[in-house]
């Protein structure tokens, strides 16, 4: 079960719980529920909703719901009985996250021969766009050193940080498009076709330079870099 599914489950298994025995706790339940739809309805209009939020805001208004029930019911079989019921369904919430670890690992894995690879020809230069599993790294890895010869660009959020400058500045580029026409050692990590249409349109269009993308297979086993080759 994804974990914004799970919560909303709890969740209203938690209002459930408390509207069954105590009536009375209806206007706390409200009065929580309308300032979790108020911000939910501020985040979808202001920006998108990020994990790392609805989740503590979820969490929270579930241990208050649970909290408000242990708190009214007076009975302790019944009481026990929904609290067995809760820690049932978090046990299997346990079981389902801990069935990943072995995708995870393999993931992890992955990462790391693509580095590997990329480590393996310093001579090159990746531009990694959608080919490069930047999303597979251990978040309990450090960043530190794992490109010796610092031959990897990413794009995306990458762009709008001072390294990306730096980088540039390193391999003597001003830009990812004209600049690139100068350079033979590029590869671009990337398999989407609409980027690579897009990319061939804008030196096309903007620089007056007809090029294509070719696999370049050869030495590469993880990664399926693409050359950008140059037709004027």
């Amino acid at each position: 079960i994804n974990d914004e599914r799970y919560l909303l489950l709890i969740y209203f298994m938690t209002i459930i719980s408390v509207l069954f025995f105590d009536r009375k706790s209806i206007s706390i339940l409200m009065l929580n529920l309308a300032a979790f739809l108020f911000l939910l309805i501020y985040l979808t209009i202001t920006s998108r909703i990020p994990h790392r939020i609805i989740y503590p805001i979820l969490s929270y208004l579930i241990l208050t719901n649970i909290f408000l029930f242990v708190t009214i019911e007076k009975k302790s079989y019944i009481k026990s009985a929904v609290l067995f019921l809760f820690l049932i369904l978090s046990i299997y919430k346990f079981y389902c996250t801990a069935a990943l670890i072995k995708m995870q690992n393999e993931n992890h894995k992955l990462f790391a021969n693509c580095i590997n690879e990329i480590n393996e020809h310093p001579d090159y230069l990746f531009i990694a766009s959608d080919g490069f599993p930047i999303h597979y790294m251990n978040a309990w890895q450090k960043p530190d050193n794992l490109f010796p010869a610092h031959n990897l660009i990413l794009n995306g959020w990458y762009a709008c940080s001072p390294d990306y400058q730096v980088l540039l500045k390193l391999h003597r580029l001003k830009n990812l498009t004209s600049d690139i026409k100068s350079k033979e050692n590029v590869l671009f990590l990337t398999q989407s076709k609409v980027l690579q249409n897009a990319y061939v349109n804008v030196m096309q269009q903007r620089y007056n330079i007809k090029c294509h993308f070719e696999d370049m297979q050869s030495n590469f086993t993880y990664l399926h870099p693409q050359k950008l080759i140059i037709d004027n």
